[in-house]
């Protein structure tokens, strides 16, 4: 299986997909940060990619 590598865990789609926009990583709450390492869900970005319409 081929793995998109700037999409991360929390990611819905892939970063510049259509119809998609940027959430604070709930888990680490926007800081790219947990427990003083970089967020595995967000990869240190602090944002997440959503799908925001139909697609």
């Amino acid at each position: 299986m081929v793995t998109n590598p700037s999409k991360h865990p929390g990611d819905e789609v892939p970063p510049d997909t259509e119809q998609t926009g940027k959430l604070p990583c709930e888990r680490c709450g926007g800081t790219g940060q947990q427990e003083g390492k970089q967020c595995p869900e967000c990869g240190g970005s602090g944002e997440v990619v959503v799908n925001v319409g139909d697609a």
